[in-house]
């Protein structure tokens, strides 16, 4: 990559206050804003809902030792890595929005399955399904973000990026602690389970209601 990766420098002569007004007009975007809302609900789901409470799941459903539990997740991130490995065949096929609808609902759908397995076999069956929805909603929410950004502006995307991921982190653990004490730890699975689906709703009501600003342009599926 170093020796063989093309990436023009942008040429930007602007001050600082120029460079951030110029930036904040792009953020209003209908788009833009929807993949910011779904990257903290993402995050929300990933931090508050997966890596609080499934190691709690493991031990209190099947007295899981820490080194099953350890090997459980590693099956979620390597699930994860393989699916994202292949998102350039999948997003010329399918739209941006497309991808990230179904991987919420994806999600949905490993998240009920976890405290519904049986077994530490069967947990397997709803990790793999979350790791795939994982790995189709991460790059795919970043790369539209990046898409959407002129090469001039693209550091100040980026940094929000950043911003939402860390708010859907810090937000994740208290509200799932909210939701586990009301509820106990199954609710904190279908909690999560139903803020995917609402994602996914959401973005699906939006894009019928105004789809020539909630779609992307095609050359971001590419």
């Amino acid at each position: 990559m170093l020796l063989g990766l093309d990436n023009p420098e942008p040429e930007n002569v602007e001050g600082i206050r120029d460079y951030l007004v110029g930036a904040v007009g792009y953020f209003k975007d209908i788009r833009v804003l929807g993949l910011f809302a779904a990257g903290i609900v993402l995050f929300m789901i990933l931090f508050g809902t997966y890596l609080t409470y499934f190691t709690f799941l493991l031990d209190r459903e099947f007295g899981a030792p820490s080194q099953v539990i350890g090997l459980m997740m590693s099956v979620m991130s390597l699930t994860t890595a393989l699916v994202s490995s292949q998102m350039g065949r999948t997003n010329r096929r399918f739209s941006v929005g497309t991808i990230i609808k179904m991987s919420f609902l994806i999600y949905a759908v490993g998240l009920i399955g976890m405290p519904l397995a049986s077994s530490l076999w069967t947990m397997a069956i709803p990790i793999m399904i979350f790791g795939v929805g994982q790995g189709a909603n991460i790059p795919t929410i970043q790369t539209a973000v990046a898409g959407f950004a002129p090469l001039e502006y693209r550091g100040a995307f980026m940094s929000i990026t950043s911003m939402i991921i860390r708010l859907g982190q810090t937000l994740g653990p208290p509200v799932m602690a909210l939701v586990y004490i009301w509820g106990g730890l199954h609710a904190t699975f279908y909690v999560g389970a139903g803020m995917a689906v609402g994602v996914a709703l959401v973005g699906l009501v939006v894009g019928q209601w105004v789809p020539s600003h909630f779609e992307p342009e095609p050359e971001l599926c590419s």
